[in-house]
């Protein structure tokens, strides 16, 4: 999930919409480059069959719903937090400076987030 979206009121209407959410050997709901973005998922998949299944468990039930996985950023990966935080603080003014919007945002932030060292 981008880094600049507000993930508890994401998560609240994914909710809403009845979206379904599972994570991929994950509790912890992810964030842009971080395992973690401090919110749990209710149901974890282990394996892709159990992901595969879940579709068509719903569809046998008449629900019709989306269905979002959640994958985290793999062990080993991911940019330090304080590394995230400070490179989002410095995207977002960088946004705002150059007036950049709408779809020209995320390509923007995938470029200045892997400009930065991950480390």
């Amino acid at each position: 999930m981008k880094s600049i979206l507000d993930v508890r009121a994401t998560l609240e209407r994914l909710e809403t919409l009845s979206v379904g959410l599972i994570g991929y050997r994950s509790q912890r709901f992810p964030g842009f480059y971080i395992q973690d973005s401090g919110y749990s998922v209710a149901w974890v998949a282990q394996c892709a069959a159990e992901i595969a299944d879940t579709p068509a468990a719903r569809n046998s039930l008449g629900l019709q719903q989306a269905l979002v996985v959640t994958n985290p950023t793999p062990d080993g990966k991911e940019m330090a937090r304080e590394l995230h935080d400070v490179t989002l603080s410095g995207a977002l003014k960088a946004l705002h400076d150059h007036k950049i919007i709408g779809k020209d945002v995320t390509p923007f932030l995938l470029a200045y987030f892997t400009s930065t060292p991950m480390a």
